[in-house]
């Protein structure tokens, strides 16, 4: 809390699970006379079993995916995606995210992550490379 105010912290944003000591976090706030903050807890990212997401059962390290050969920009558009929608719209990149992205929008249950659907958002990105692109891409994996 006193690391938020240093840096002036002003919204947070975390899972669900710790809305229960959102309360007492308040009330140190308010003693240490510290800025309130603004809180949104959004719903836990669900495997593809409708279980919450845990490292045991499946990658949740982005290091890992990218290790995969997940473009950023892939997995930016699927964290983005997860609980909330634009219409029909699946793809989007950075800049599109932070047009129409609304925190009010996120649906309340929990979102499952889609390995099949990040699969399809990967090469829909992958295509979109131009070839410049495709090669800087490539090349960590040559490397290897």
């Amino acid at each position: 809390m006193v690391d938020d105010a240093d840096q002036g912290v002003t919204t947070v944003i975390r899972g669900e699970d710790h809305l229960s000591n959102t309360p007492r976090q308040i009330h140190i706030q308010q003693a240490l006379e510290l800025p309130a903050l603004e809180y949104a807890h959004l719903p836990l990212v669900l495997g593809e079993n409708k279980k919450r997401l845990s490292k045991r059962d499946s990658v949740t390290s982005l290091d890992e995916y990218i290790s995969r050969g997940y473009l950023q920009t892939s997995m930016i558009n699927m964290l983005g995606r997860l609980g909330w929608s634009k219409g029909d719209k699946e793809i989007f990149y950075i800049d599109d995210l932070l047009k129409d992205f609304r925190i009010q929008e996120v649906q309340k249950a929990g979102a499952v992550f889609d390995l099949k659907k990040l699969d399809w958002i990967n090469t829909n990105h992958l295509a979109n490379l131009s070839l410049e692109d495709f090669i800087i891409q490539l090349n960590p994996y040559l490397d290897n």
